[in-house]
């Protein structure tokens, strides 16, 4: 921020010396209360919303329009990894993706707001850290039931189907929608906006980075073990053939409305897939079986 746009063109330093800006003890800056803020400028607005445009805007362009929070997907008609915007939005990817967006937002505006770059609060590294590693540990699964699963045509529940909607995305599990899930993502929610409203109304007068309590970070913790815990069950031997028959059924819908779409409108008709012949032949051994 400008000189010219503060309320206070000195320098303010901690009682070490240090220059506010680089000070790098979080209880430094918690026992400065309303000197942190000799160096504001005029008004948080401004730079609430120039760090809203270059994180969250930045943020939501990526999610929106990559694979940045998506899971890995297989098609298993083609075999094919599917268009990013068909992939499934993961669950793990989408929590951190909550809290980098919510932290990294606090600490830009903040830095713009008063020249100080914030300490994190071991609860921020712990959102941060805990999130990364939920993820780490959830792809370490995916990794694992890809091995077991798509030897010769892809039948994770990952692979079955394109994307829904976002919300549907990460609160569905092999089963569908689940109780855990709902519960991870009302929990994340919640402290996310608590946290929020923490930080805007600790400006000018203290240290604005909340700390939560252990139950509310037991209660995150929980949350997160349970879900790795439930993924690390699914795509499991026990539901390999269905898993098949959705595949096969799903290839053959697939082929039937690119047919029909044909017919309405041979000018613009379009290729339809190649079905893999590993898939041709699960779906002959289906049918051998009955089971299709």
């Amino acid at each position: 921020m400008p000189a010219s746009n503060r309320t206070n063109d000195s320098v303010a330093a901690s009682p070490n010396g240090d220059s506010l800006g680089i000070v790098k003890s979080v209880d430094t800056q918690r026992g400065m209360g309303a000197a942190l803020y000799k160096n504001k400028a005029k008004h948080f607005l401004p730079s609430a919303l120039i760090s809203l445009l270059l994180v969250v805007g930045l943020g939501l362009y990526l999610l929106f329009n990559t694979a940045l929070c998506r899971d890995q997907s297989v098609d298993p008609l083609t075999n094919q990894l599917r268009p990013a915007k068909e992939r499934p939005y993961s669950y793990s990817r989408m929590q951190l993706f909550w809290w980098t967006m919510i932290i990294f937002w606090c600490i830009c505006s903040f830095y713009f707001y008063t020249g100080v770059l914030l300490a994190l609060t071991p609860t921020a590294v712990l959102l941060l850290g805990g999130g990364l590693a939920v993820s780490v540990f959830g792809n370490v699964i995916d990794n694992a039931q890809r091995a077991q699963n798509n030897t010769t045509v892809p039948i994770r529940h990952q692979d079955l189907c394109p994307a829904g909607n976002m919300l549907t995305d990460i609160l569905s599990d092999e089963a569908g929608i689940s109780i855990h899930r709902l519960q991870a993502v009302f929990a994340n929610l919640i402290f996310g906006m608590a946290f929020l409203t923490h930080f805007i109304r600790a400006l000018d007068v203290t240290y604005p980075l909340m700390d939560f309590e252990n139950w509310q970070m037991t209660l995150l913790g929980v949350s997160a073990a349970g879900y790795l815990g439930f993924k690390a069950n699914e795509n499991s031997s026990a539901t390999v053939t269905e898993r098949q028959v959705e595949a096969v059924r799903n290839a053959q819908n697939t082929l039937t409305q690119v047919q029909v779409a044909n017919a309405i409108n041979p000018q613009a008709a379009a290729s339809a897939p190649a079905s893999t012949p590993a898939l041709q032949q699960l779906q002959a051994q289906l049918q051998a079986k009955g089971i299709i």
